[in-house]
């Protein structure tokens, strides 16, 4: 009998074979050598040293570049010191280098939309979606960019969800409440937006969409003041809300209160120089008070602010298909800048350049949008 047939034999042989798959395990478990230095960064940055914690996390990147940990604090960090072009390449490495799923893709959204990368962040919504659909930050934020792209069901879908997480962010709660008035369903969007007045009324915007909820209902003596009530409300709040003041014009015109609906539409106008709304109330309302000339006026402006409003949206919708015409993405800048939005305008151009790389008609562009935007806005963040 060999001794290998034996118990004791069988035994050792086990015992082996374990001590040698152990071994083989050995290089697997040992800790990365860029472990103590992503921890003396932790430690640093916990005590709010966050240089010296950036460096001691770039230390490590450097000791072992595979090791995931430190590229997620970098983003977090970038993002804390208001840098999301920074913070979203960070998110991009880290998630090209982790090992489980832990909400990074909605995070990079986040970033993403900071930085005014709205297609980027919709599609790494939609992908942290796709591993979470309930993930509340994700929902909020697609909720959010498909009421940007006019989509207001998927809009509702995604918010609703988002509003059922955070109970308690007035944000989520009225951008909620917001959509549901834009889309018509009024029943429910004064259901949404009531309980947040019980909980803060020091805020203009849900006394502003309940006024226009009201406005919206049928005509009676007591829907006109209600919604007047609420506007008041709005306006002593934040005397400077454009939609406020515009919709509190429309209410007194429909009063035949002329003199009141036309200074309220010239507030409008000052405040937003680029809506056509304001300009096509306040010709309304100089008709009614017998101010021809300011009726033309105002009217001529209309017609110049609605075709650039058309221009843009269709541009809007056609960038979106292709991030990376150089034309397109131009011209939509133009027309932005045009509607005062050179920040927008420099935002579009930016990432059309990252895109597509060196390009002469971009770089010209970006130059001019820097000058629209001004000193103080337009210097792209740095690692």
């Amino acid at each position: 009998m060999s001794c290998l047939s034996r118990p004791v034999g069988r035994t050792a042989l086990l015992v082996l074979l374990a001590g040698g798959a152990a071994i083989l395990l050995v290089p697997r478990l040992r800790s990365s050598p860029a472990e103590a230095a992503f921890k003396r960064g932790e430690q640093l940055e916990a005590i709010k040293m966050d240089p010296d914690a950036k460096s001691a996390y770039e230390e490590a990147i450097r000791k072992d570049p595979r090791y995931a940990p430190p590229y997620r604090s970098l983003a977090l960090l970038a993002d804390k010191h208001g840098a999301p072009d920074v913070s979203a390449d960070f998110w991009r490495q880290y998630i090209a280098r982790r090992k489980t799923q832990d909400h990074a893709h909605c995070f990079l959204a986040q970033v993403e939309l900071n930085a005014g990368q709205e297609v980027e962040a919709l599609r790494d919504a939609e992908l942290e979606m796709k591993s979470d659909p309930k993930c509340p930050r994700a929902n909020l934020l697609a909720g959010m960019l498909y009421t940007r792209k006019s989509q207001s069901k998927r809009a509702l879908d995604h918010l609703g969800v988002a509003a059922q997480a955070y109970p308690d962010d007035l944000e989520t709660q009225l951008t909620f409440g917001r959509v549901l008035a834009l889309t018509g369903d009024y029943r429910r969007a004064e259901e949404q937006l009531r309980p947040i007045l019980t909980k803060d009324k020091s805020h203009a915007q849900p006394y502003y969409w309940l006024a226009y909820v009201a406005m919206r209902k049928p005509s009676t003596p007591d829907t006109l003041r209600e919604a007047e009530d609420n506007l008041n409300q709005a306006l002593d709040l934040q005397p400077d809300y454009y939609e406020a003041n515009l919709e509190m014009g429309r209410l007194r015109m429909r009063q035949k209160r002329h003199a009141g609906a036309f200074s309220f539409a010239k507030r409008a106008s000052e405040l937003n120089a680029h809506d056509p709304g304001s300009y096509l109330l306040l010709a309304q309302a100089a008709d009614a008070c017998g101010k021809p000339a300011e009726a033309a006026a105002s009217r001529a402006k209309f017609k110049i602010e609605r075709d650039l409003a058309s221009e843009e949206k269709s541009l809007l919708k056609t960038y979106g298909l292709d991030t990376k015409n150089v034309d397109v993405a131009i011209r939509l800048a133009k027309a932005a800048t045009a509607r005062g939005k050179a920040e927008s305008a420099l935002a579009i151009l930016r990432m059309t350049a990252q895109q597509v790389g060196e390009n002469a008609q971009l770089a010209a562009a970006i130059v001019e949008a820097e000058a629209a935007v001004g000193p103080a806005k337009s210097v792209a963040p740095t690692r």
